[in-house]
């Protein structure tokens, strides 16, 4: 069973490719354009705290549009990020991650003016698809030791985002409703227990200890 994000992303394609309707999970006030700025995008791999700042923008602002309960909060990955200096062009997923392109930021804008407004929402976050996949919590990029072609021009950077390395089921429901160790400052799913419930298991611990 596909997940909740797949499924609309799927359901976009296919609108985009039979009319000019593009899918809406959730209705937007008529008149209404893009919510998503395109300035929002454009971080670099150089700068590594604003590119995950963008993903996680990104992860935010689908878990809105797509109703997913359980979008995770990403942040950098080291080990991702050797990897991802070894990537080759076949772009194969890993035993604990997923591989991604990342587009031109020229690339992106042109065909973001040549949507219409209220598909340009749905236009970006299509392009961040693979960085969407709820379950996910850590990501590493690099820049290819060799271009690689792409559907729009050639592609340099190749990002790794893991653990998991194929699609899960995403729950449904208001964005952070299902969060397993809470939800954080940015509006995400924390990874790591919050510090109360770390410090209720280590009292816990302690008394079973003292028993």
């Amino acid at each position: 069973m596909a997940t909740i994000l797949r499924i609309g992303i799927v359901q976009l394609v296919c609108a985009l490719l039979v009319s000019s309707q593009v899918f809406k999970p959730q209705p937007k006030v008529p008149g209404k354009g893009p919510t998503i700025p395109i300035d929002r995008i454009g971080a670099t791999i150089q700068d590594r705290q604003k590119f995950v700042e963008m993903i996680n923008y990104f992860r935010l602002k689908a878990s809105e549009i797509f109703q997913i309960a359980n979008m995770c909060e990403v942040s950098w990955d080291a080990d991702l990020e050797k990897k991802a200096e070894q990537q080759t062009c076949d772009m194969r997923p890993g035993p604990n991650y997923m591989v991604s392109q990342v587009q031109e930021k020229k690339d992106l804008v042109k065909n973001w003016k040549e949507t219409e407004d209220k598909g340009k929402d749905e236009f970006l976050l299509l392009a961040f698809t693979t960085f969407l996949e709820p379950e996910q919590t850590k990501i590493g990029c690099a820049l290819l030791q060799t271009p690689c072609p792409g559907p729009i021009s050639d592609v340099k950077v190749s990002c790794l985002i893991g653990p998991l390395n194929s699609p899960r089921d995403s729950a449904k429901g208001a964005p952070g409703s299902k969060c397993r160790n809470g939800k954080a400052a940015s509006g995400l799913c924390n990874v790591s227990p919050s510090l109360s419930s770390a410090s209720l298991t280590l009292l816990l611990v302690a008394v079973m200890y003292l028993l």
